[in-house]
């Protein structure tokens, strides 16, 4: 095929893109710096015309960065950021239904700056967000439908990235890759054990300086992980990988 062009809708300034596709629909979330809200776009693949919804405009800047997914059911889960009242959001939909906003963060509570958002094998949102002030990694999970908050253990001493990344693994084990200030272009991985604790990994021989921004993938048991350079005269892609897991990855 060839690559076609279209606007999904037409309006002054839109920011913080995201695409999503599932088998029978695509969805493009983005800020909209007009209305300072956070606005979806959808359509029905492929050639349906784009039906356009308000998210959420509960306060007067909210819907940056926002981080969906949707699940094998169908429910959209879009985690997001209210840069206004300080705090990090959470909306879902499902199929039948209508968009469902909740914060998971109180106002001024933390200092976010990113945010992240992975569904476990049973299809349970799980957000990751960085906290600018503490210069440390949070996680959220939902207990009993309600949302406890966890600092991620680890060496964030000299955290200073502005990107992390996380993803679920088969085991329901979250990992989060993040950016580490004391070697020029250092990644570090933490997960959690089964018995609650954060083990730090180190990503060695990164010759390649991957800094920020970066991006990675589990396929199978191979991890991949691409980003710019932090050279000096080099700021072009690195790549690394790991084939067949990590050491640390066969326990259990």
């Amino acid at each position: 095929g060839t690559w076609t062009e279209e606007n999904p809708i037409t309006i002054d300034a839109a920011s913080d893109v995201s695409l999503l596709i599932d088998g029978n629909n695509e969805y493009a979330f983005f800020f909209d710096a007009v209305q300072r809200s956070l606005i979806v776009a959808s359509r029905t693949q492929p050639g349906g015309n784009w039906a356009i919804e308000l998210v959420d405009n509960a306060s007067p800047i909210v819907g940056r960065s926002p981080q969906p997914e949707i699940g094998s059911d169908g429910t959209i889960h879009v985690a997001y950021l209210d840069i206004a009242e300080s705090k990090v959001k959470y909306a879902k939909k499902t199929p039948a239904g209508s968009w469902q906003a909740e914060n998971i963060t109180a106002i001024l509570e933390f200092d976010p700056s990113n945010v992240v958002l992975a569904l476990d094998t049973l299809g349970v949102p799980v957000i990751s967000f960085r906290d600018g002030g503490k210069d440390s990694v949070f996680l959220a999970e939902l207990d009993a439908g309600a949302w406890q908050i966890s600092e991620v253990q680890g060496d964030f001493a000299d955290f200073s990235g502005s990107d992390i990344e996380i993803f679920i693994d088969n085991f329901n084990k979250p990992w989060i890759i993040y950016n580490y200030l004391t070697s020029i272009g250092e990644l570090r991985m933490v997960y959690r054990t089964e018995q609650g604790s954060w083990n730090p990994v180190s990503v060695i021989a990164n010759d390649a300086q991957i800094a920020e921004i970066f991006d990675f993938h589990l396929v199978d048991r191979d991890f991949y992980i691409i980003g710019k350079k932090d050279q000096i005269n080099n700021r072009g892609l690195g790549l690394l990988r790991s084939i067949n897991g990590l050491n640390t990855f066969s326990d259990p």
